[in-house]
């Protein structure tokens, strides 16, 4: 039977503010669990948490260590043999303020995770098991106050038009209703279709020498269209269900994903058509957790604008043993905290 070997966390997922500074009061908290099912000869027992930052967007992927610290909680130049019952080692550590969220892109990761090692003797497999651990960005009720989900104005002094969304807030599987009201103050106006596209911006930034390197990459997830025939439209845009088709929203200084809901509105006048266009600002959140397994990526394309027929342009913004074991020493080490 194998040795027992497993990480446990009081939780996996902290949330952060934007304003927060020095150490958060985010405490990531656990215990290492090592039970072999025999007497085992054991030269350490290692544990770490480790933040890395994955960037494939262009010839020279980038993988840095942006985080790390390491507990030894056993450690001997000479075998000890460990009896066969459950050994437990606890384990805190404060979390950083300044760490960077967890981040999934197509080209693009910034991940956590624990990882914790038995080292045998030399001709033993050693024993290793890994936890992945997130960090998230919570959006403050004063930050939220950019995603407006009812836009009410007047074009031109000839229509008056409403578009209405339920929440700014939405997961993958999740169905987006659009409400879109009107009314006509010249007769001459006529609304003919309205036009709506689910959007994702991804913007990567990387350090090369003493230049930054951004690619910028878009591309419409879900549309609809439907003809005006009453005052009052509804129509409904469906968010992915797959992660690989849809990424959440995260925004650090390596890479932000962004996502909008783009309308166009046609009225028609003499025979030719004008249009009416709307962004809104909505967030794709997680209502699960991933695995969060590492994944290689495919160089990043060369980003060409494309003109289509129907979507309007978007805005770029753009701004790394017999004997109980002796207590361990903790070691520290902190690279590159990016913001």
């Amino acid at each position: 039977m194998a040795p027992k070997f497993q990480i446990v966390l009081a939780q996996d997922t902290f949330y952060r503010s934007a304003f927060e500074e020095g150490y958060s009061s985010s405490i990531l908290k656990g215990k290492l669990i090592f039970a072999p099912s025999s007497p085992m000869k054991v030269n350490g027992i290692n544990l770490c948490f480790r933040g890395k930052l994955f960037l494939n967007t262009g010839i020279q992927p980038t993988h840095r260590s942006i985080f790390q610290y390491r507990w030894a909680f056993y450690q001997n130049s000479r075998s000890t043999s460990f009896e066969a019952k459950e050994h437990v080692y606890e384990f805190e550590l404060p979390l950083p303020a300044e760490l960077p969220e967890s981040v999934d892109a197509d080209y693009a990761r910034i991940q956590y995770s624990l990882r914790a090692t038995v080292e045998t003797p030399l001709f033993a497999s050693n024993l290793r098991t890994d936890k992945v651990v997130n960090i998230r960005q919570h959006v403050d009720t004063f930050m939220s106050v950019r995603y407006n989900t009812h836009i009410e104005s007047t074009w031109k002094d000839m229509v008056d038009y409403e578009v209405i969304l339920p929440s700014h807030e939405y997961s993958p599987g999740d169905t987006i209703p659009i409400t879109f009201k009107h009314h006509i103050r010249d007769n001459s106006y006529k609304l003919v279709s309205i036009w709506a596209g689910l959007g994702e911006n991804t913007v990567y930034t990387s350090v090369i020498g003493s230049s930054t390197e951004t690619n910028t990459v878009q591309k419409w997830l879900r549309t609809d269209y439907i003809k005006i025939c009453s005052d009052t439209s509804y129509m409904t845009l469906i968010v992915p269900k797959s992660v690989r088709n849809i990424h959440y929203d995260g925004a650090t200084q390596y890479v932000q994903v962004s996502h909008t809901i783009s309308i166009r509105i046609d009225v028609e006048l003499n025979g030719e058509i004008k249009q009416i266009r709307v962004i809104m600002p909505i967030r794709i959140v997680r209502d699960t957790l991933s695995t969060g397994e590492v994944t290689q990526y495919d160089p990043l394309p060369i980003y060409e604008k494309v003109r289509f027929d129907c979507p309007p342009a978007y805005l770029s913004y753009i701004s790394n043993c017999n004997e109980s074991p002796p207590q361990y020493l903790p070691s520290f080490s902190r690279m590159n905290i990016g913001v």
